[in-house]
């Protein structure tokens, strides 16, 4: 076991036994952001919710470990937090990173360790307190640990819900820590042979075109499953054409009824009036970006950039035209 304070450098080889519920299914992200970060792709953006809840973990963390000390007088090295990694000598790539290390021993003589977790006060996949009961990501990544060597016998996984701080006891399952050895070598080995993994949603499908340019030589051949589908998309494309436009053909013609009135109004049976349509106004700030560039060019250059955006494209067939 060898262990060292390191920060992951992009595009090196690693593989974090954080994403081992990606690897097998059951984690937050999937294979193909384990395979981007492997590879050493950009970061995506983080959405507004992923970035409060990394906030919300960072901000806790270190009052999560003093209740936890407080609780079981159990004194942790605050020394690494989260920076001191391990792993396996016969596998550098495969790296845990332990938010605490234990000092000393526990009440029943075992080396510890401690990983935090804040999550949602309504997160499931939780049981009582004391069991190892908790999130299958979270499980497989406590495996992880013994899997990667920490010098521990138990796991204490320490979790903030809501105004609650839960501890729950991990133990080594060497059936599942062998299984997880198993699968990260196979991944590493796929990795290396640049064997992408098969995308699970349409994001993902998106994100598997970066790089490609000549789509004639480089697409996949459509077969009758590929004509298919074309095929009723492009059904179902006339028919979403054809609603939109008499959508727009109806909303004119009620604009014309209304005439000079706010509203077109009828009255149901019991006399009780009934708005069936009303133009209404609303006004919003705009950024004038052109008048920006204009009358202040050298503000304008100094904030503008590139941005890069992807997206599948259809080829719809072109209407003949009568006549």
């Amino acid at each position: 076991m060898a262990k060292g304070k390191i920060r992951i450098p992009a595009g090196k080889g690693f593989i974090t036994c954080s994403s081992l519920g990606n690897i097998y299914g059951c984690g937050y992200g999937t294979n193909l952001d384990v395979y981007e970060g492997y590879k050493g792709a950009v970061k995506k953006d983080f959405t507004e919710e992923q970035l409060k809840s990394m906030e919300f973990g960072t901000k806790f963390e270190d009052a999560v470990v003093k209740f936890f000390t407080y609780k079981t007088k159990l004194k942790v090295s605050h020394e690494a937090r989260g920076l001191m990694a391990y792993w396996q000598d016969n596998m550098p790539y495969f790296i845990c990173h332990p938010d605490r290390v234990g000092v000393g021993l526990d009440s029943k003589g075992r080396r510890f360790a401690v990983e935090v977790k804040c999550v949602s006060p309504k997160a499931q996949g939780w049981g009582e307190e004391g069991s190892d009961e908790i999130p299958d990501n979270y499980y497989l990544q406590c495996q992880g640990y013994f899997a990667c060597g920490v010098p521990c016998d138990v796991v204490y996984v320490v979790c903030l819900r809501g105004n609650r701080v839960y501890i729950y006891e991990i133990l080594p399952d060497w059936d599942v820590v062998a299984d997880i050895i198993r699968r990260v070598r196979e991944t590493k080995e796929s990795f290396d042979m640049g064997v992408v993994p098969d995308p699970e949603n349409y994001g993902e499908a998106v994100s598997q075109l970066l790089g490609k340019i000549d789509y004639a030589n480089e697409g996949t051949p459509a077969g009758d499953e590929g004509r298919a589908l074309w095929d009723e998309m492009v059904a179902n494309h006339k028919i979403l054409n054809d609603a939109t436009a008499k959508e727009e053909e109806l909303k004119t013609k009620m604009v014309i009824l209304m005439g000079n009135a706010p509203a077109v109004i009828t009255a149901d049976e019991k006399g009780k009036i009934k708005i069936l349509a009303k133009l209404s106004k609303s006004t919003r700030k705009v950024f004038d970006k052109d008048g920006l560039k204009k009358d202040h060019p050298e503000i304008y250059a100094a904030y503008e950039s590139e941005q890069e955006s992807y997206s599948v494209r259809y080829s719809w067939p072109r209407e003949k035209k009568e006549g």
